[in-house]
Parts: C-alpha cells; structure tokens; sequence
C-alpha cells in the first residue's frame, strides 16, 4: 500500500479523565512551581509562598501541618490549607504531564469541564473535600462519578 505523504504523528490511550460532554472543556496556561513531577489530571492550587504559581492539591494542607506539629507539637491534615488568611482554593486540573523537577514550567490546564473524580491526582495523604467539590463546581469544572 503505497502511504506517501503519511505517517504516524502519536498514540492515544485513553485515560478516562474526560467524564462528560455537556460542559465545554477549556483550557488555559498555568505555572508550576518547581520541584515537581505532575501527571495529566492532577488537581492544583496556588502555592502559599508564590501565588502565580500552581502546586498539587493538597500541598499547602501539608505545610501547614507541620508548621502546626513544629509550633504545636501537633498536627492535622483535615483543616483546609490557609494563605494570608485566606484558604487555598483547587482551581484547576492540570491537561497534560508536567516535569517541573529543575525549574518552572509553563503548562495547560483545565478550568472548565466534566471530570472523572477516580482519575484526579492529589497529594499523597489528602483526600478530595466537599467543598473541593464546591469551589470546583462553582468554577465550571464538574466532578462526576462513573465507572472505569
């Protein structure tokens, strides 16, 4: 079969992150701080320390942990993350891996759209909240349930 001026760009494998059509998925262009290696679907909030920047969900609960077991002696992972008196909010879904190891990077991300809430990444030892879910919906982006 003669297949001239054809060739094969990638591979798709599905990774069941999309949950939904009847909610537009859109995408913008996010900072992730440096130090991390993030997968596509990974939740993100703004980093406590530089607030243009974008951490995995569950980063600024873990900080402020152990700043509280430091000066407390104690420590809970069940509060929301504080910043400047303020919580950390998730706001976005992270489009595509990021390898933010050395330096910053530039990536797309999600702030629209029907998601599946088993394919969401977050930081090891955090669990997704309900008002996770809130401050996600109210944003436009709709976490769904479905079987995978």
């Amino acid at each position: 079969m003669n297949t001239n001026g054809m060739s094969q760009v990638g591979t798709f494998t599905p990774d069941h992150l999309i949950a939904g059509n009847r909610h537009p998925v859109d995408v913008c262009h996010v900072v992730i701080k440096a130090g991390q290696q993030l997968e596509r679907g990974t939740v993100l909030e703004k980093d406590g320390t530089e607030p243009n920047k974008y951490v995995i969900r569950g980063s600024m609960a873990a900080a402020k942990s152990a700043a509280e077991s430091v000066t407390e002696g104690k420590g809970t992972t069940e509060q929301q993350p504080v910043e400047d008196g303020k919580e950390v909010e998730a706001e976005y879904i992270l489009a595509e891996d990021v390898d933010a190891s050395d330096e910053d990077v530039v990536a797309a991300a999600y702030y629209t759209g029907e998601f599946a809430e088993n394919a969401l990444i977050v930081k090891e030892g955090y669990q997704m909240t309900d008002e996770d879910r809130k401050t996600l919906r109210n944003a436009g982006i709709f976490i769904k349930t479905i079987m995978m």
